[in-house]
This record gives C-alpha cells, structure tokens and sequence, in this order.
C-alpha cells in the first residue's frame, strides 16, 4: 500500500481525481484501530471525582492544580476479558 501511496504522490493527483470524479466512482478512507489492552496505574478517584467524570464535568480540585490534572486520564474505563477486568 505505501509503495503505491508513494506513486500516486509522484504523479499528478490532480489528474487522478479528475478521472476517479469523471467515472463516479466513490473513495472512502478508513483507519485500522489497534484494540489491545493496555494495563496502567490505577486511577485513585474518590466517589465524587468519578459522579462528576462520568458526568463530563472535570473537578474542580483538579483545575486548581493542573500537574495533577495533566496525570489524569479522564476518558479512560475498563474492560473485562476472560473474566478478568483490566
């Protein structure tokens, strides 16, 4: 795929999509997703953090400080595989 990335870069994109639009053909772009599980320290929230996480509201004790917000991963859950949470 990247060497043929790499040739049409060479020739004229221009060119190209002029005739992908003339022959109405449709392109889309996709992504690969990498879903592996990743283990990372636990996140010693107390129950009020989480409410308000869960909620989409960022504490305010952690506005205050920006170090400890910069540590935090906020969108971060967990997952269960083979019974076993990660």
């Amino acid at each position: 795929m990247w060497v043929f990335k790499e040739r049409l870069r060479e020739e004229k994109l221009d060119k190209i999509n002029y005739y992908i639009k003339k022959n109405k053909c449709i392109i889309h772009n996709g992504f690969v997703m990498d879903a592996s599980i990743v283990e990372v320290p636990v996140q010693h929230n107390s129950k009020e953090e989480n409410d308000q996480l869960q909620k989409g509201i960022i504490p305010e004790k952690w506005k205050e400080k920006p170090s400890k917000l910069a540590q935090k991963d906020i969108q971060a859950s967990f997952a269960k595989k083979h019974n076993k949470s990660y």
